[in-house]
């Protein structure tokens, strides 16, 4: 009997095994599907902020990033964040094209993984967990955001999902060695993204404390046990992200010396909140459009709307590219397993629990995405650290990760309560009940759909009277189809809830269940379409003429792109930073001080600001260039270097020469005068900050002949030769990372036309020496008479990164316990375990 008994149980262990494996192919198949658009050679996914520009320029970057990010895309330079994390040690590994076509579909096949596994272990059927990972996962704002881009975001659902596996395998096996990777999975969220990560820590920190508490009760030395794991390696591995995230994120919010500044503080950091009455958007697709400035659907809703649009017409109207469209079926399975907790009589104590846990964290964070439509979430900012977080509305990723559990729940809940009854014997008719009610929502959406399709044209007229133009027709178009679509779904869902409780054999029921499932996956695939978008490498990163002038003359210089409409919008956020052409022009949408000052008294002169920019050749229509040929202070001062005119293609323009018979319709010019990017002067100069700002910013300046330095600063000689003091080589140069040769013929300054950063290092012949701020925005080094190497190298505090790569170490110990424990033999017929 014992012999049997143990051949059952590795049959079934091998059984579970090869179903994860089959799981983990389906995964696969519908993700390559999904995002088939991306797959094809010679397409690349189109994204608007994770781009395959800016990860490029990311790649540029590594791995000297990790010890600090510089970000040199727009003006002249700005710290940023670049983690030791999964993301960019993939991308240190894959192409940038490649890897802006994977890392959704990677990211996300493996979170389905994991949270299949999680929900598996809590013991519920395969069909629930395809659910569970499918409304997790491939709907909602956590896929639609695929043509945002925002990867970090998906990062951290992968390691969400990860960690929720863990902590059941801690919890379950009592190992510590799983509460140790459980924690270093919450850190790894914090080294996705920080701000997304610190929302998903908090209810995952207490579902820890939850699931041991469920075993355990007020056993609190067990409690510890598993708790206390987690907390250290999450917190060492979170500790660089958060404060680095604080210090640099800090720099994009107004200084809060005053009530005006408080305000605008708050309208900053609550602009994208979720308007509560768009929910529709959960059941009905399209309903409130797909996106700002879509044709086939512009979003016509509230969301991003800047705080002084009402009165003044100024900012943002709205700005939304994501839908969070979870579907009628998942949702009514959520209703389901929330109903079944309060109102079932057959689910055990710890069922009922974890369903109202889940569905708290539902509640409260939907509550905090509403942000500032919800009137206590004024408390909830000023919490430490809350003030210097954007957008409420990322909280609506952990709220569908609460939805996705419960309706994989509900199902399990109803495809068990076909099999059993009440405590008296009688047949269980709560899903009979809650059949009744879907029917009921089907009924009322069928009404309205009948009432809108009925008052269309009056509707159209509404709307057009608001503003929306010829754009009312195709919103109300979208209404009606997304109203209908949800009344179809909710009578989907009414039908199999029907079904599932009725009389019919398994069979029928589990295929049914399968139909079920399938409809969902083929309802993501219809909305997926809107969000999965791909363009044609020529025309959108193939290298053109253009790319090719810049590279061979640009050297060091920047371009100032003097249009930011049509083609050269793309050509600044995904051309030229592919190929490492650096700009001027202002990528940020808010400044720290230093910059604001600088632009708003230099920039009265704009040929001072472009040329102590290092601006060296401009880009533009071709009328530019009749303006600067005859307008002061333009005229005289610039040259025409290249014409020529563009031709539609897939995802951008090609680029042809000018010719007598087609004349340039666009033009580079360059400046006559020098604006050296880095430059030796012989003159040195202390003034006050607003000194400086006046010097730089008149008209007759003499730039580059005194460097002006803070009245402050000490250490730096008094130098009197004005002008050149010799020559300058770049030898090596990447973001943050730079060596020049310089040839002194006297003491002099090296002035870099890079942001001062006090995390700015540099080095002369390996010799550390001092980095001063000099005209009022830029970097100097006090350089003695002759030949001599100097290293430029941005890099943060090395202390934190230490800190995370002992919870790293710490993941690594507990990994090989873990195996250890995994291969350790054991009597033959036994399972391995831990």
């Amino acid at each position: 009997i014992e012999a049997v008994a143990r051949r059952a149980e590795l049959d079934s262990s091998v059984r579970s095994e090869w179903s994860i494996w089959k799981f983990l192919l389906a995964a696969v198949v519908f993700g390559v599907i999904v995002y088939h658009a991306a797959l094809i050679p010679g397409e690349v996914a189109f994204t608007t902020d994770d781009n395959v520009g800016a990860i490029a320029l990311r790649k540029a970057s590594l791995p000297h990033a990790f010890l600090g990010g510089w970000d040199d895309s727009s003006l002249v330079g700005y710290p940023s964040m670049i983690n030791l994390s999964w993301t960019n040690l993939v991308l240190c590994v894959l192409s940038p094209k490649m890897f802006v076509n994977l890392i959704h579909l990677l990211d996300l096949v493996l979170a389905t993984l994991f949270l299949g596994l999680f929900l598996r272990a809590r013991g519920l059927s395969r069909a629930a967990a395809a659910m569970g990972c499918l409304t997790t996962l491939w709907l909602g704002s956590t896929f639609f955001l695929t043509y945002a881009g925002h990867i970090g975001k998906f990062g951290v659902v992968l390691f969400a999902s990860l960690y929720l596996w863990l902590v059941e395998k801690a919890v379950s096996r009592d190992s510590w060695g799983h509460a140790v990777l459980a924690g270093g999975a919450m850190g790894a969220m914090f080294l996705e993204q920080a701000d997304v990560a610190l929302f998903f820590a908090i209810p995952l920190g207490f579902y820890a404390v939850f699931s041991a508490w469920r075993k355990y009760g007020a056993n609190l030395a067990r409690i510890a046990a598993v708790a206390m794991p987690i907390v250290v390696v999450a917190g060492l591995l979170a500790f660089r992200p958060m404060w680095t995230a604080y210090s640099l994120y800090s720099l994009d919010t107004p200084q809060e010396s005053g009530r005006q500044d408080k305000n605008e503080n708050w309208d900053y950091c609550t602009q994208w909140s979720w308007p509560p009455d768009e929910t529709i958007e959960f059941v009905a697709p399209g309903y409130m459009g797909w996106r700002s400035g879509e044709p086939d659907g512009p979003y016509w809703g509230r969301m991003g709307r800047s705080s002084e649009w009402e009165t003044t017409r100024q900012g943002f109207m709205n700005f939304k590219l994501e839908t969070f469209y979870l579907g009628a079926i998942p949702f009514a399975l959520f209703l389901f397993g929330g109903f079944r907790a309060f109102a079932g009589r057959r689910q055990g104590r710890d069922e009922r629990l974890e369903v109202i846990f889940w569905l708290g964290t539902a509640v409260v964070t939907f509550l905090l995405a509403i942000g500032k439509y919800f009137p206590l979430y004024a408390f909830f900012f000023k919490l430490p650290g809350i003030s210097s977080i954007r957008n409420p509305v990322k909280f609506m990723q952990v709220t569908q990760m609460a939805v996705g559990i419960i309706a994989a729940m509900g199902m399990d809940f109803l495809l068990r309560a076909r099999t059993s009854g009440t405590k008296s014997g009688a047949p269980d008719r709560g899903p009979r009940l809650f059949s009744g009610i879907i029917l009921a929502i089907g009924a009322v959406f069928l009404l309205w759909t009948l009432g809108l399709m009925s008052s269309e044209s009056r509707v159209v007229g509404d709307l057009a009277s608001a503003g929306w133009g010829d754009a009312s027709a195709v919103i109300v178009q979208n209404q009606v189809w997304g109203l209908a679509h949800a009344t179809l779904m909710f009578f989907a869902a009414f039908g199999f809830v029907f079904v599932a409780s009725g009389r019919l054999s398994d069979d029928v029921v589990r295929k049914t269940t399968w139909v079920l499932i399938g409809l969902v996956m083929f309802d993501q695939l219809m909305v997926s379409r809107h969000y999965v978008k791909s363009v044609s490498e020529k025309g959108y990163v193939d290298r053109n003429t253009v790319v090719d002038f810049f590279k061979a003359n640009l050297g060091s210089q920047r371009v100032l792109l003097l249009s930011q409409q049509s083609f050269y919008n793309q050509w600044l956020s995904v051309l030229f930073p592919y190929y490492g052409i650096s700009t001027f022009n202002v990528a940020q949408a808010r400044l720290p001080e230093d910059y604001k000052q600088y632009l708003a008294s230099v920039g009265k002169n704009p040929q001072n600001l472009w040329r102590t920019f290092a601006v060296g050749y401009l880009i533009g229509p071709g009328g530019a260039w009749s303006q600067f040929q005859n307008e002061e202070p333009f005229k005289g001062r610039y040259d025409l270097r290249f014409a020529f005119n563009v031709g539609p293609a897939d995802g951008g323009v090609i680029v042809f020469p000018a010719s007598s018979s087609q004349p340039g319709q666009h033009v580079i010019i360059q400046q006559t005068r020098p604006a050296p990017r880095y430059a030796l002067i012989g003159a040195v100069e202390k003034v006050s900050d607003s000194e400086a700002l006046r010097r730089l910013s008149a008209p007759d300046a003499d730039l580059f002949s005194t460097v002006l330095v803070p009245d402050n600063v000490t250490d730096v000689p008094a130098l009197a030769a004005k002008g050149s003091a010799g020559n300058v080589t770049v030898q090596a140069y990447q973001p943050g990372k730079v060596r020049v040769q310089v040839s002194a013929d006297r003491p002099a300054i090296l002035r870099a036309a890079d942001k001062y950063d006090p995390r700015w290092n540099a080095w002369i012949d390996g010799r550390p020496v001092k980095l001063f701020r000099c005209d009022y925005l830029f970097q100097g080094i006090c350089i003695e008479p002759g030949l001599h190497t100097v290293e430029l190298m941005y890099s943060t505090d090395a202390a934190p990164l230490w800190v995370q790569v002992a919870g790293m170490g710490l993941c690594v110990i507990a990994l090989g316990r873990v195996l250890l424990g995994a291969l350790v033999c054991r009597p033959p017929g036994v399972p391995y375990r831990q």
